[in-house]
């Protein structure tokens, strides 16, 4: 009696590290054949087997650890070596943006009833400077604010900025001479008052443009890492140039120089 008990308890015995030996291969088999059991990706992507192994494919706006792959951190537009897409702080180029745009709207209106008046002695002189004053004031606070989104890795159009500045001088070298040769008793046409409003019109309306490119950019995620060695800087100075007549020198342009 005793033999049968003991052969039964060890037949039990063994049916239960059978059940547990074989629940056991189950659970490493299982977790064989799904690598990414148990891998949350930080509740900020999706786990991914790549030969063999786990590797969180993260959202926008995250990236895989470098220890280990299976987590997703946050990265930044700053970061190096750092490409991709992801919205970042449009800074204030927005608002850059009106600015350019009200300015152009405000020296469009005050040059063209100067031009309209050409001959109007004070009332011409005021306008003329009001628009020139418009001009160079609203110019550069619509370039700050694109300037603004920039630098946090939206690229801008830098032909746009180039243009911008070109026109800019040229309508500030053509004002001031305009507003000296009135003030030193010469009549000065209604067409250099036109080409100057036209100028500054032009300018501001890029700089306005090119604020808002780059708040789209920021916007939709549109950034490229950069160095600060990469960074696009713009540099102006005062600069004098000769106008040259069949007689030789007949005059001179006073300007810009920018340096982009």
């Amino acid at each position: 009696m005793t033999t049968i008990k003991s052969t039964m308890l060890c037949g039990f015995s063994t049916v239960i590290l059978c059940f547990v030996t074989s629940y056991a291969q189950a659970q490493v088999e299982g977790m064989a054949s799904d690598p990414c059991k148990g891998v949350s990706c930080s509740n900020h992507g999706n786990c991914v087997v790549v030969d063999g192994n786990p590797v969180c494919a993260c959202e926008e706006g995250y990236a895989p650890d470098e220890v280990s792959g299976l987590s997703c951190q946050p990265v930044s537009a700053q970061q190096p070596g750092y490409e991709g897409r992801l919205t970042v702080d449009p800074g204030w180029a927005l608002a850059g943006a009106i600015v350019g745009f009200v300015g152009m709207a405000v020296a469009g209106g005050l040059g063209g009833a100067a031009a309209a008046i050409y001959d109007a002695g004070l009332a011409t002189g005021l306008l003329g400077f009001s628009s020139i004053v418009t001009v160079a004031a609203t110019g550069p606070i619509a370039f700050a604010g694109g300037k603004s989104a920039r630098r946090t890795g939206v690229p801008g159009v830098l032909a746009l900025r180039v243009l911008s500045w070109v026109t800019y001088g040229s309508c500030l070298a053509n004002g001031i001479t305009i507003l000296a040769l009135g003030a030193a008793g010469f009549s000065v046409p209604a067409w250099p008052m036109i080409t100057t409003a036209v100028l500054g019109v032009t300018s501001l309306m890029l700089f306005a443009i090119e604020a808002l490119k780059c708040h789209k950019q920021a916007k939709s995620g549109n950034t490229t890492a950069r160095s600060d060695s990469d960074e696009k800087h713009v540099t102006l100075a005062p600069g004098v140039a000769p106008v040259l007549g069949s007689e030789g020198v007949a005059g001179g342009v006073v300007g810009l120089v920018g340096q982009f």
